[in-house]
C-alpha cells in the first residue's frame, strides 16, 4: 500500500489541467536552468522578477519502511542513472 499526503483538496500540488477556450492547457509550477545570463534575465524582461524564485538546495527524500531515504545522487530528471544504486 502507499500512502500519499497533500493538502490541497486534489492529488498534484501546483501542477493541474486547467480548461482554456475549451482546450485542456496544462499549468503550474515550471522551471529552467540558468547556465546563460540570458535565462533568468528573460522573467525581468516579462514584468515578472517578483514572482520568480530559486530553489532551497534541500534534497528529496522518500519515506519507506519506517525511515527517510535520500534520492540516488546521480539522476537524469530524477530518474537514477546508474540502476545498481
Amino acid at each position: 500500500a502507499i500512502t500519499v499526503l497533500d493538502p490541497a483538496d486534489r492529488l498534484g500540488g501546483v501542477l493541474r489541467t486547467e480548461r482554456i477556450a475549451g482546450q485542456p492547457l496544462d499549468v503550474g509550477a515550471e522551471a529552467f536552468v540558468a547556465r546563460r545570463p540570458e535565462v533568468p534575465a528573460l522573467p525581468g524582461e516579462l514584468g515578472l522578477s517578483a514572482k520568480q524564485i530559486t530553489t532551497t538546495g534541500a534534497r528529496p527524500l522518500i519515506y519507506s519502511e519506517g525511515r527517510l531515504h535520500q534520492l540516488p545522487k546521480d539522476t537524469v530528471n530524477g530518474i537514477p542513472s546508474r540502476p545498481s544504486e
